[in-house]
């Protein structure tokens, strides 16, 4: 008994590779990379867990709590940063000196997350009736 395919009876690996580079070009448009991707969010910032940002990355502050545990920090006051990475991944800064500048990566980030007015080019502007 011959059982037909579905789809058209392709290879499953070439239907995967397919699929990865359909995915890696999607991210060179800007609309589908942001919700492929996402840029790199500030969980705590010098010590102050920021929940807006814990909600927007699906975390609750007891597994922040449990990251600084298992990295043997005390409280929070001994962190600058939890960075909540590209690929889902939790990474704590320890506060070594209070007055040195922030990293540029972690500039960037703190800046995306403020609310600012939307530029007259940004295609995400909500438009005038």
């Amino acid at each position: 008994m011959v059982v037909p395919q579905v789809g058209g009876g392709g290879d499953r690996g070439s239907e995967g590779l397919v699929a990865n580079y359909l995915l890696a070009l999607s991210r060179f448009h800007p609309r589908i990379a942001r919700l492929v991707d996402h840029r790199v969010k500030v969980l705590v910032d010098h010590g102050l867990l920021r929940p807006d940002q814990l909600r927007r990355c699906g975390l609750i502050k007891e597994e922040v709590l449990a990251l600084r545990r298992r990295n043997g920090v005390g409280s929070l006051a001994e962190v600058r940063y939890v960075l909540y990475e590209t690929k889902g991944e939790l990474t704590i800064v320890r506060e070594r000196d209070p007055e040195a500048p922030d990293p540029e990566l972690v500039r960037i980030a703190l800046h995306d997350t403020l609310p600012r007015p939307p530029l007259a080019n940004d295609p995400d502007r909500p438009r005038d009736p």
